[in-house]
């Protein structure tokens, strides 16, 4: 995959990526995730966020809900799209109401976000 984008055909990296989600095996599952995160990074810096959340909707049946909402908070930040990572947070909260690691996050995320907004210079 990185090949191909190195060549900057983005159509065959996908198809590598589509090849590749289908050949790998169901019970490797840090390489299945490590290839649905690979893919995710693929459509969010050359697709569109349709084709972002369609490649999501399919990562998450095939892997740990959590695993791969933390890892579309993670580039909705990295592309700095904090209007779409609350929701996710909200989302994730009440389904995994104990979960110190997605509360952590969610407090990070907020101090990140309202830290940067409450100390700009006013106008």
């Amino acid at each position: 995959m990185a090949f191909m984008l190195d060549k900057l055909d983005i159509a065959a990296a996908r198809k590598v990526c589509e090849r590749a989600v289908k050949a790998i095996s169901m019970t490797a599952e840090a390489d299945k995730l490590n290839l649905w995160i690979a893919y995710m990074n693929l459509e969010s810096q050359f697709g569109t966020n349709e084709t972002l959340q369609e490649i999501v909707k399919r990562a998450i049946d095939v892997n740990d809900n959590q695993k791969i909402y933390l890892q579309l908070i993670q580039i909705y930040r990295n592309t700095k799209k904090y209007d779409l990572v609350e929701p996710i947070f909200k989302k994730l909260c009440k389904k995994y109401h104990t979960s110190l690691e997605i509360w952590s996050n969610y407090i990070e995320f907020l101090f990140e976000v309202v830290g940067k907004e409450s100390f700009t210079e006013p106008k």
